[in-house]
């Protein structure tokens, strides 16, 4: 079984330029991007392929990109297929073992995976698990994501249909000046997280689109006070599949009726009760 390998690897010198595939099948910890802040040579992109595509793997995330403190890494593939990526059931807080899509970081780091039309069936299918804490042996929250980023890290993921199942998050955006753009893109989480994570400073644009809740979910969290809103849910419909799912968490709530709370609370996200 292969194991903690790397399929391209750049760090933060030259380029890789390929119209050929990267798939990984199986195997443990294996990466098919690693790309590291630097200056593409004779490339717009660091690292440009055609598909990615994983099946059947364990504690692996697939694209990491990361800032070298000064220049961003700029990762693009046409296509990213996961089906079956899980993570060991030993999973702690001291191992780190974890398993995502995409994991970006650092200033004018962008990664792109845009497709050009959604899917029929989610073309990213994440299953994580309980993490234990490695001193107490106590539960302590969740592993596995869709797409994470922060420290001002771009990630573009249109007409991408994204599934997690037992995650922390489908999707993870912290800091100012972060994104994860998602036009046209689907969200369905089952967890006990939240399904669209901002830390209040990430942005999170799930536009004509489709959010769907299952298990214990909460879809997204709202500050009344901030304006504007780290989640942009325009024209986006939200499907909640689960008497236990909660389409929203609200905070700083001053003064507000009882007449038309659900339309003010909905219309922070860009969101109308035709939406639900």
């Amino acid at each position: 079984t292969a194991k903690d390998n790397i399929g391209i690897y750049v760090n933060g010198h030259g380029s890789v330029t390929s119209t050929g595939d990267i798939k990984i099948d199986k195997g443990i910890g294996n990466l098919a991007v690693f790309a590291k802040g630097g200056t593409p040579v004779g490339a717009t992109e660091q690292v440009s392929v055609n598909k990615i595509e994983g099946t059947n793997t364990k504690n692996s995330i697939f694209i990491y990109a990361e800032s070298d403190g000064t220049k961003g890494a700029t990762v693009k593939a046409s296509e990213l297929n996961i089906s079956n990526a899980t993570v060991e059931a030993d999973a702690d807080t001291a191992n780190k073992k974890d398993t995502g899509a995409v994991f970006a970081t650092g200033e004018n780091t962008e990664v792109t995976v845009s497709r050009t039309s959604t899917p029929s069936s989610a073309n990213i299918n994440i299953t994580g698990g309980k993490r234990k804490n490695a001193t107490t042996g106590k539960d302590d929250g969740y592993v596995g994501f869709g797409f994470f980023a922060n420290n001002k890290a771009k990630i573009n993921a249109d007409y991408n249909s994204l599934k997690v199942t037992d995650g922390s998050s489908a999707v993870v955006a912290q800091d100012t000046g972060t994104e994860i753009n998602m036009d046209h893109g689907e969200v369905e989480y089952s967890g006990e997280g939240y399904a669209l994570f901002s830390d209040g400073s990430g942005k999170i644009k799930l536009t004509n689109g489709k959010l769907i809740l299952n298990g214990k979910a909460t879809g997204f969290s709202v500050d009344y006070n901030t304006t504007p809103q780290p989640i942009d849910l325009t024209s986006t419909t939200v499907n909640i599949n689960s008497d236990d799912a909660i389409l929203m968490s609200v905070k700083n709530v001053t003064s507000i009726g009882t007449t038309g709370m659900g339309t003010a609370l909905l219309s922070k996200v860009n969101l109308t009760p035709a939406n639900i």
